[in-house]
């Protein structure tokens, strides 16, 4: 299963989402709604990443600059 709008983001947004924990994807549960609200404000993937991590509350945080730096 493939929710429809992964046709509509980038490869790291499903890596937020899901609950996968292998290799550089360590990242899990962000909801869509809490990636799409810190992004208006961005511009960078620094910014991004910080925009989560200073925002939400998330037990798979300490694990975005790797997600990050694969993705960049």
């Amino acid at each position: 299963y493939t929710p429809q709008y992964f046709d509509e983001y980038t490869g790291i947004v499903q890596d937020l989402v899901d609950p996968a924990t292998l290799g550089y994807d360590r990242v899990s549960f962000y909801t869509m709604s809490q990636i799409e609200n810190v992004m208006g404000n961005t511009s960078t993937y620094q910014e991004w990443e910080n925009n989560l991590r200073n925002n939400y509350v998330n037990t798979t945080e300490a694990n975005l600059p790797a997600l990050f730096d694969w993705w960049e």
